[in-house]
């Protein structure tokens, strides 16, 4: 599973009249407190999809007491995005718009822009658990052409990073992963599965995957985005 930056579809595009004309009435809103409260709940969060980003927007709007119908339509939270990105982007810090390679589905995700991205991971999850994980990522990047691994195997890669790693432990965290989406399962339904990459953990580890795995990954010929699956090289047709 990969990503590719796009602007969000699902949020919703309906504006209030003014007048009583159907006109709508742009916002012009500058850096203030519905940014801030955006930024906290996306660093909060993490990731959202198009349609948790349109509840964060309703929430701010609730809290500050402000009108929601203009303020979650696509142009005013893609306007806000910016705002906010302008303000966070000498902190390394950004909120990017993302598509599921697989899925479809359109997400925002909260990303530290540093050059050492796993320094994020280091700090939510034990040392056994990155190293799980960097093993998990070089499995699907190297192993099988399909970049899936099965479910069982990637439990069993625990004894790789501690000789009595528990494996209940790592079927706990790999399943975690995938709620995160740093990882994802494929196919999607069933009880049986593979795991690959999330779009998460591509959109995060993005600068290791482009030096490290440069011979495996694809590029969008639209949007020049990181792609894994290669049949999907052009994922908007």
């Amino acid at each position: 599973m990969t990503s590719t930056v796009t602007e969000p579809q699902e949020v919703n595009n309906s504006t209030a009249g003014t007048g009583g004309s159907g006109r709508a009435k742009a916002i012009t809103d500058e850096y203030g407190d519905i940014h801030k409260l955006v930024l906290q709940g996306m660093m909060s969060a993490g990731f959202l999809d198009a349609k948790g980003v349109k509840k964060l927007f309703i929430a701010a709007c609730s809290y500050l007491s402000l009108p929601s119908n203009e303020r979650t339509s696509m142009a005013y939270v893609q306007k806000v995005v910016r705002d906010i990105c302008e303000k966070i982007r000498p902190f390394d810090m950004a909120i990017r718009s993302a598509s599921c390679e697989l899925t479809g589905k359109k997400y925002y995700i909260f990303l530290l822009t540093v050059d050492k991205p796993l320094l994020k991971l280091q700090t939510l999850f034990s040392k056994f658990e990155v190293g799980l994980f960097q093993k998990i990522i070089d499995t699907v990047l190297r192993k099988y052409p399909s970049f899936t691994v099965p479910f069982s195997e990637c439990i069993n890669l625990a004894s790789e990073v501690e000789a009595r790693g528990n494996l209940e432990h790592a079927e706990g965290f790999i399943l975690k992963m995938i709620d995160l989406n740093y990882l994802a399962k494929y196919p999607l339904g069933g009880e049986d599965f593979n795991v690959t990459m999330g779009i998460r953990g591509i959109r995060e580890l993005e600068t290791v995957l482009r030096d490290c795995y440069f011979d495996v990954m694809g590029k969008c010929s639209l949007c020049k985005m990181l792609l894994l699956h290669v049949s999907f090289q052009n994922h908007n047709n």
